[in-house]
């Protein structure tokens, strides 16, 4: 049986990321949500959720006209 586990306010991260709109900004979220992950190790499948922003990212910029994306990880919004 699968479980949540819901997580303290005080153990929520955030990070925006701005990304350029080049072809290589999915690579750099990529990175950058792997490198979130290690660092905050929340109870999450590490390759879902890279997947899961390479595909956000790369429908955003496939979608918009403008000179960046933005990606935001973490807890809730502000």
């Amino acid at each position: 049986m699968n479980t949540m586990v819901l997580t303290r306010p005080t153990d929520r991260h955030r990070c925006l990321l701005r990304l350029p709109a080049t072809p290589a900004a999915a690579a750099a979220a990529r990175h950058r949500v792997r490198a979130a992950l290690a660092a905050w190790r929340p109870p999450v499948d590490p390759d879902i959720a890279i997947l899961l922003a390479s595909d956000l990212v790369t429908d955003a910029l496939w979608r918009q006209a403008g000179e960046a994306a933005y990606l935001a990880l973490g807890g809730e919004r502000p």
